[in-house]
């Protein structure tokens, strides 16, 4: 004997329920549950594309700020290396220009140590010692081989003759007893003068028609 199920209703009485509809009511709790489901499905989904997401948008920018703390570095280290071959290559020009000034300043004394005592050379430092002691004796410091061109320019006057120190090239220094007045016109003097005026036109010369050649 078969019988419908019994089920209590709003009075608490109990009434007997069809099977079909305990069927259908089975029915929609089913698809209920399987709604529920994939509601749930479909949130986790989002979720894990939106976590991935973020994942992703985080490592590109992790990435993107990696590569550019690598290229500011590579960038700092091209600039650091760049201004180190230029430092060594100022350096190595300023060593060659130094080297070939010397050598032109050293063919010059060279030179200077062979050139005489010339006559114009011996009445202007005569002069400009006679415009501080007009009477007062002379000392004059010259080279062995030119005591005879001062001795025929110098007739009359006030003086007297001692050895050139060879460092000095040669040239003409007059000086008083007391070494208050010294006029120093030696070869080396000379050429020390005339080096500081021609080293920038030297300079200009030379390694400008160098720089124009490379």
């Amino acid at each position: 004997m078969t019988g419908k199920p019994l089920t209590k209703g709003l009075g608490g009485r109990k009434y007997a329920v069809d099977g079909w509809d305990m069927g259908r009511m089975l029915k929609f709790i089913q698809q209920e549950a399987e709604q529920k489901t994939q509601e749930i499905k479909i949130k986790a989904n989002e979720d894990y594309r939106l976590k991935v997401s973020e994942l992703a948008v985080t490592s590109t920018q992790k990435i993107n700020k990696m590569r550019e703390e690598e290229m500011h570095r590579i960038q700092m280290d091209k600039t650091i290396a760049v201004g180190k071959l230029r430092a060594k290559a100022c350096l190595s020009i300023a060593k060659q220009k130094e080297h070939t000034i010397n050598r032109i300043l050293n063919s010059a004394a060279e030179k200077c140590k062979n050139s005489l005592l010339t006559e114009k050379l011996v009445k202007e430092t005569v002069e400009k010692y006679r415009y501080i002691f007009p009477k007062k004796e002379m000392i004059i410091h010259i080279q062995e081989k030119n005591k005879t061109i001062v001795k025929n320019l110098l007739k009359g006057e006030n003086y007297r003759i001692e050895p050139l120190n060879e460092d000095m090239l040669g040239g003409i220094v007059i000086r008083d007893e007391e070494r208050t007045v010294l006029v120093n016109n030696s070869y080396l003097e000379r050429l020390r003068c005339a080096g500081e005026k021609v080293q920038p036109i030297i300079q200009k010369i030379i390694f400008t028609k160098l720089s124009n050649n490379k």
